[in-house]
């Protein structure tokens, strides 16, 4: 769902309206596995699309082309892939129709009156083009276009952001013979010895999102409803959401119909930090109200060793996905858990993870630290 957020944009911002969000939400739930021919023909007509990329004002006598522009250069074939301006032009005459607009919030319906129903030119092709009449065309006329552009995005997103054309081509093969199903072409890229290929490991810098909500799923840690006191306390997860948006991704309000660019678009001086800080934020918040559950986590992950290398080593590698480049790394990691245990406890092995929980919780938290700060641990 995240993907297809970036991919369908949509801006909460611009249409201001909680039913068309959860309308939208639903939309992306429903379809992230389904049929993608299906759902580009759902999208552009849900509100918050017809009102974000201006369908409800694309009329028969003021025609305009915004969502057409979108339809083609970024929801379905790509930038500069097999089409022209006129043929935006004339897919904008096709659009019109659905401007029943009646007050903020409302449904939007199609009013026929409101429809060209001339000849239109599309793709070479001439027809009284309606809307249903346009995403057949698209599919029909320009489908492997649209694999090959819809396959290479998603090799984007979950593998590297330097797409293997063979494997694509492969992708978008499976997408033409399967209907434009994606399940299978998600199967198939999944369960392939190119997904889990290491040199496709660490290729990637985390999202915002990825990176904070990750670290929690990974970590398997419950988040209390309410974190932050004072005279109106808020859930953990709006924080988040906030984090999130200070870093430049705010759920549901990409920067612009292109979405996030994302990779090295996400790290800078100041994000970079925020970053560090929300984490901080989460890390102290396990040891506060979870710090029992915190340590058994440890001591599971680790067969309860007492080996502080030992136990550096296995959580560090859990976090990140290719071990850290050299030994030293890791030996800071273990001064970071070692904390101010003085040295003797540990090399005579009175030190365990059953001794003071207090300091024991303190040492994981100062290691989950230095690990939320490795370079390693920004990259998928």
């Amino acid at each position: 769902m995240l993907f297809w957020s970036n991919h369908f944009v949509t801006r909460v911002e611009d249409y201001n309206c909680p039913s068309y969000a959860y309308d939208y939400f639903r939309m992306l739930e429903e379809n992230a596995l389904g049929n993608f021919r299906s759902f580009v023909e759902q999208i552009g007509t849900s509100p918050s699309m017809l009102v974000y990329l201006n369908g409800v004002q694309n009329t028969r006598f003021q025609p305009n082309e915004n969502y057409a522009r979108e339809l083609l250069e970024l929801f379905t074939l790509g930038r500069d892939n097999n089409y022209t301006q006129n043929d935006i032009t004339e897919a904008a005459r096709a659009l019109t129709g659905w401007n029943g607009f009646t007050e903020a919030c409302a449904p939007i319906t199609y009013i026929s009156d409101f429809h060209d129903p001339g000849q239109k030119t599309i793709f070479g092709q001439t027809d009284n083009f309606d809307y249903n009449g346009l995403i057949d065309l698209i599919f029909e006329q320009r489908s492997r276009e649209a694999a090959n552009y819809i396959c290479s995005k998603l090799y984007n997103f979950y593998i590297n952001r330097e797409a293997n054309e063979d494997i694509v081509a492969e992708l978008a093969q499976v997408f033409l013979d399967k209907n434009f199903e994606l399940a299978p072409v998600l199967r198939i890229l999944f369960k392939s010895e190119h997904f889990f290929d290491e040199a496709h490991l660490g290729g990637v810098i985390k999202s915002p999102i990825e990176s904070m909500y990750g670290f929690i799923k990974e970590s398997g840690f419950p988040v209390e409803e309410t974190v932050i006191g004072g005279a109106n306390p808020t859930s953990a997860f709006v924080a988040l959401y906030f984090a999130n948006a200070e870093q430049g991704q705010a759920l549901f309000d990409p920067v612009d119909v292109a979405g996030w660019l994302g990779d090295r678009d996400w790290i800078n001086s100041t994000s970079l930090t925020n970053r560090w800080n929300i984490i901080d934020f989460f890390i102290f918040d396990f040891f506060q109200n979870h710090r029992d559950d915190l340590i058994v986590w440890v001591q599971e992950l680790v067969d309860n060793s007492n080996d502080p290398y030992f136990i550096t080593k296995r959580v560090i590698d859990y976090f990140i996905p290719l071990e850290l480049q050299s030994e030293q790394d890791y030996n800071n990691g273990v001064e970071a858990f070692k904390w101010e245990v003085p040295e003797n406890y540990f090399e005579d092995e009175s030190w365990n993870l059953d001794w003071d929980q207090e300091i024991v919780g303190g040492q994981i938290v100062f290691l989950l630290r230095f690990i939320s700060r490795l370079p390693e641990f920004q990259m998928a």
